[in-house]
């Protein structure tokens, strides 16, 4: 078997659902309002394919803003709000494009036969990191970043050499985080935008597949590769040692995988709380914790999938994809950080997945 799957942690699970006609009156409509969602869709009558939809922040005006269907992953939005970064499968090639939200044109940023990952906006919006498949022929497949300038100029091979993924900006934007390979373990490096310093931060003897840098940039919460359960970990964002924060696991386990525990985890703007997803019930649920890695706080309490969170700019509210009402499939939902007033905010009938907050 190929390996190296787990080196990219999306729940994809909402990807896979059966389709269900939608609302046949939603138009395309271009719209440069404030505070705004991002997220992907299935809307088009008899299809499984996926769209890509803006709507406010409570769940109003919702609107097709582009005409290319999309795949099922994450879509990514510039820090200044004024730019979407989303993945096509169009005509055999995996495509990466940019659009321009005021007026829907959009940029080419890569494309790649096999695989070529969601965008990752710089700190000053102006270079993008992703991720492309060096051979999908290999025993063992290995991946690469690259970065390139927004407007798709000057493409740069970053991290080669090491199977690299899941890189991340520092706020500063002066270093890189991300993901890399070597002698069988995964754990978390940085290196500069130039392609200098590469460094592992994370203790060798340990294997991690994910991690979240801190507003500040001080401190990083990692998610580890275990058969045993993925678990959160906090260290300090310059290296060093770890401390786990999580211990519980699924009480569900799936023969030949790896048994769900802790991942996902986001940072809060003022970075003084981490959301996370837990299987410590059985199903994927929305969990809270201070930044230290105390008073976990268990947020939702679906028999369903609550998944994928994301906060508000303010940091008022959690954002996250929820199938608990089964008459309409995954929908986006927004509640406040104490798990109160747990809204949906799309439904509709087809899936609504992956929201992304844009400036407000």
């Amino acid at each position: 078997m190929k390996k190296f799957a787990a080196l990219f942690l999306l729940a994809i699970s909402a990807c896979k659902k059966d389709h269900q006609d939608p609302d046949p009156g939603l138009q395309p409509l271009i719209d440069n309002g404030p505070a705004e969602i991002a997220f992907i869709s299935r809307r088009i009558p008899n299809s499984a394919d996926w769209q890509l939809f803006l709507m406010n922040s409570d769940g109003n005006h919702q609107r097709l803003i582009s005409d290319r269907i999309v795949k099922c992953t994450p879509v990514t939005g510039s820090h200044n709000g004024r730019k979407i970064a989303f993945n096509t499968y169009e005509n055999g090639q995996n495509n990466l494009y940019v659009m321009d939200k005021a007026n829907g044109s959009t940029t080419l940023i890569g494309s790649h036969d096999d695989y070529i990952s969601s965008a990752v906006w710089s700190p000053d919006d102006t270079k993008i990191l992703f991720v492309k498949l060096d051979d999908r022929r290999a025993q063992v497949l290995t991946y690469s970043i690259f970065i390139i300038d927004a407007d798709g100029r000057n493409e740069k091979a970053l991290v080669t050499g090491i199977s690299a993924g899941s890189p991340q900006w520092f706020p500063d934007g002066k270093t890189i985080g991300f993901i890399g390979v070597e002698n069988g373990k995964a754990g978390v490096y940085s290196i500069q935008p130039d392609g200098s310093g590469t460094k592992r931060l994370s203790p060798a003897d340990q294997s991690f597949g994910g991690f979240s840098i801190s507003p500040t940039g001080k401190q990083m919460v990692l998610v580890s590769n275990s058969q045993d359960g993925s678990q959160l970990f906090l260290m300090n964002a310059n290296g060093g040692s770890t401390k786990q924060v999580t211990t519980s696991v699924s009480p569900r386990v799936w023969p030949g995988w790896a048994r769900d525990g802790n991942h996902s985890p986001v940072w809060s703007p003022d970075g003084t709380k981490i959301a996370y997803v837990s299987w410590a019930n059985g199903s994927p649920d929305i969990f809270i914790m201070d930044a230290n890695g105390k008073n976990d706080k268990r947020l939702t309490n679906s028999p369903m999938r609550d998944e994928n969170p994301e906060w508000s700019r303010d940091g008022k509210y959690i954002y996250f994809s929820s199938n608990r009402d089964m008459s309409v499939s995954s929908e986006i939902y927004r509640m406040t950080p104490d798990g109160k007033a747990q809204t949906p905010l799309t439904k509709w009938i087809g899936d609504d997945i992956y929201p992304v907050i844009l400036k407000q």
